[in-house]
C-alpha cells in the first residue's frame, strides 16, 4: 500500500498456463522440500571408472579416474586404511560409526537408479564467498559434485551461481574471499564437462552484477551456446509457449541478451590469467593482443608461384629475410573467410542427400581444401586465408618453417613469445591407427593445436582467454618457427589443422601418401579434374561441330 510498487511474484504462472496460477501449482512440477545435497548424493554416482580397453569413459573421465596417471580424486579412492589410525580406545565409536556407514551405504544402493538423469540442474546455493561451513559441504566436496555429473544425461547442463562477480583490479581468487569460487571451479572443470561458460548479469535485484557458471557435459553444447540472435530467436518461438496476453513470456532475456553472455567479461580474464601457477593459465601470454615488439611481415613481402614440391600446385614464398618469431601476414589473417558450424551442417547435409545440390560440394572442397578446420567455438568450423597464404603447402618429414603461438620464449633477445608449435612429430613418425595418435601429436595437454586445433577434451573447457578471443585465434596467429631465407618457399605442418581424431588419423594417411609421391593434394586433385572435364567438354563441342559439318 501506500503507494509503493507492488513486488513482483517470479512464481506468478497466471499469464502463462489455464491450469494454475503459480509455478508450484502447476502440474509439471514436482516440487521437493529435501536436502538437496543429500539427495543427489544418495541416488547418483559418478561413472564407474573402468579404465581397460573399450571403456565407454570419455577421455576427461578417463584422467579424473586416474585412468592416465593423474592423481584420483579424495572421493573415488578407498579410505579402508583410515581404521588404522584411530586408537583402540576408540573401538567402540568405531564400529558404530561403520554399522551406521554400512546402513547408510545399503540405503544409497536401494536409491542408486531409481531416479532418470537431469537434461539441466540448477544449483542456487548459499554464495560461495559466504565464510561458513556449510559453503566448504557445497563448493569443496568432490562427492557431491560428482553426484550432480552423474546426474545430468550425456547431454546434460549444469547452471551454478556463483556470487558476486570480479573487477579487473581483484587479486587471484584462489587467495582471496573467493577461494571456494576457485574450487568449485578447478573441480568442475576436472569432472568431464567439455565446455564451461561464465556470464554475468546485473538484473538479479542485487546492488552488483552476479555471475553465473555453464557446465556442459557434451561438447555440442557450444553449437547452441554460439547461436547467432535470430537462431535464437527462432529457438525460443519454437519451444516457448505464447501467454494469454500476448505480452513476451520472458521479461528478460532474448536472442540479443543471449550474445552478451557469449563471451567473458574483462574482468573474468584478468583474474584468471593472476591464477598462482607456473606456468601461467593456458593463453594467458598468448591471445591477449599481438606483441607489438614482434615485427610483422605483411602479404607484400610474399608471392604466390610455382611449389617446389612435385604435384602441389602453387606455393607462398618470401621476398625477403623473415627471422624467427616474427609474424606472417597479420593483415590478411585477420580478413578470414569463415564458415561456420550452422553453415558446414547445412551443406553437408544438402549435398548429401540431394543430388540437384552436388555443386555445394565444389564449395566444401574450397574450404577443406585451403582452409584450416577448428574446433574452437564448435564443431566443424573453417577458416579460410583471404590471400597469399591460403597456397601455403604442408612441410613433408618436418620441414615446416612456420606455425602458430605457443608459451613466451624467456630471455629471447627479440622478445618474441611465437615459436614452433609442433611436437617434433610429422607424417612418416606415426602410424594412423595408433590410439594415441591425438597425444603425440597435440600432447596430453592439447597445446600443440595451431590455430587451436586440439583435440575435445584435451584443453581446459574453463577457458575465458579462448573465448574471449574466439575469432584472433580462429583467424590464426601465424609466425615462422625458425629463420626463413629470402626466395624460400613457406611450409606448415597440416596435421595441426585438424579438429578431430579421425581427421587427424585421415591427415597422416593423405599427408604420407602425398610425401612419397603416392598421391596428390585435395587442391590439386579437384583441379585436375576440373581441366579433365574442361577438355572432355570441349572435346565434345570440336565432335559435334564436326558432326554437323559432314551433315550439311
Amino acid at each position: 500500500g501506500g503507494g509503493e510498487e507492488e513486488e513482483e511474484d517470479d512464481n506468478d504462472n497466471s499469464d502463462k498456463n489455464e491450469e494454475a496460477d503459480s509455478c508450484f501449482e502447476d502440474s509439471r512440477t514436482d516440487l521437493m522440500c529435501r536436502d538437496a545435497l543429500a539427495w543427489f548424493m544418495d541416488r547418483f554416482e559418478y561413472p564407474a571408472c573402468d579404465c581397460g580397453e573399450g571403456s565407454a569413459l570419455k577421455q576427461r573421465e578417463r584422467a579424473y579416474c586416474g585412468c592416465d596417471g593423474e592423481d584420483t580424486p579424495k572421493s573415488l579412492q578407498h579410505d579402508d586404511d583410515d581404521d588404522d589410525e584411530d586408537s583402540s580406545d576408540d573401538d567402540d565409536e568405531d564400529d558404530e560409526e561403520d554399522s551406521s556407514d554400512e546402513e547408510n551405504q545399503d540405503e544409497r544402493d536401494r536409491l542408486r537408479g531409481t531416479e532418470e538423469p537431469f537434461d539441466v540442474i540448477v544449483m542456487d546455493a548459499l554464495d560461495p564467498q559466504e565464510n561458513v561451513d556449510f559453503a566448504d559441504v557445497l563448493y569443496r566436496n568432490a562427492a557431491f559434485l560428482e553426484s550432480l555429473y552423474g546426474g545430468l544425461t550425456d547431454d546434460g547442463v549444469l547452471v551454478m551461481q556463483l556470487g558476486m562477480s570480479p573487477y579487473g583490479k581483484n587479486a587471484a581468487e584462489e587467495v582471496t574471499y573467493n577461494e571456494n569460487r576457485a574450487a568449485v571451479m578447478d573441480l568442475t572443470s576436472r569432472l568431464g564437462f567439455e565446455s564451461m561458460h561464465v556470464y554475468e548479469e546485473s538484473r538479479c535485484g542485487f546492488e552488483e552484477s552476479w555471475s553465473f557458471l555453464v557446465a556442459c557435459k557434451s561438447y555440442d553444447c557450444r553449437n547452441q551456446w554460439y547461436s547467432s540472435e535470430a537462431e535464437i530467436a527462432a529457438e525460443m518461438h519454437r519451444r516457448i509457449l505464447p501467454t494469454k496476453s500476448g505480452d513476451p513470456a520472458l521479461k528478460y532475456f532474448d536472442g540479443a541478451t543471449m550474445k552478451s553472455y557469449q563471451n567473458p567479461t574483462k574482468a573474468w580474464e584478468t583474474v584468471y590469467c593472476r591464477r598462482p601457477t607456473d606456468p601461467m593459465p593456458e593463453g594467458c601470454d598468448l591471445y591477449r593482443g599481438l606483441d607489438p615488439r614482434a615485427r610483422n611481415f605483411d602479404s607484400r613481402a610474399f608471392e604466390v608461384r610455382e611449389s617446389s614440391v612435385q604435384g602441389a600446385g602453387r606455393g607462398t614464398f618470401v621476398k625477403e629475410d623473415v627471422p624467427k618469431g616474427s609474424m606472417i601476414m597479420q593483415d590478411e589473417a585477420v580478413k578470414k573467410v569463415h564458415l561456420g558450424h550452422r553453415s558446414t551442417t547445412l551443406m553437408t547435409g544438402y549435398y548429401e542427400k540431394m543430388e540437384e545440390a552436388e555443386d555445394l560440394f565444389d564449395l566444401y572442397s574450397y574450404f577443406e581444401g585451403y582452409g584450416v578446420e577448428d574446433d574452437n567455438v564448435a564443431y566443424a568450423e573453417y577458416y579460410v586465408d583471404s590471400g597469399s597464404a591460403a597456397f601455403v603447402n604442408h612441410g613433408c618429414n618436418g620441414t615446416s618453417n612456420m606455425g602458430g603461438l605457443t608459451a613466451k620464449v624467456k630471455g629471447d633477445p627479440a622478445h618474441a613469445r611465437y615459436t614452433n608449435n609442433v611436437r617434433h612429430v610429422d607424417e612418416t613418425s606415426l602410424d594412423p591407427a595408433s590410439d594415441d595418435l591425438a597425444s603425440l601429436v597435440f600432447g596430453k595437454d592439447g597445446d600443440g593445436g595451431s590455430g587451436g586445433s586440439s583435440m575435445v577434451g584435451a584443453f581446459n573447457p574453463f577457458n575465458p582467454v579462448r573465448d574471449r578471443h574466439l575469432p584472433a585465434i580462429g583467424g590464426g596467429y601465424d609466425v615462422a618457427t625458425r629463420d626463413i631465407a629470402k626466395g624460400e618457399e613457406l611450409f606448415s605442418n597440416y596435421m595441426l589443422y585438424e579438429a578431430s581424431v579421425e581427421g587427424l588419423s585421415d591427415a597422416v594417411r593423405e599427408l604420407g601418401a602425398q610425401c612419397r609421391g603416392e598421391e596428390v593434394g585435395r587442391v590439386k586433385a579437384e583441379e585436375v579434374e576440373w581441366e579433365n572435364e574442361k577438355r572432355a567438354d570441349a572435346a565434345t563441342v570440336t565432335a559435334a561441330a564436326a558432326a554437323a559439318k559432314v551433315v550439311s
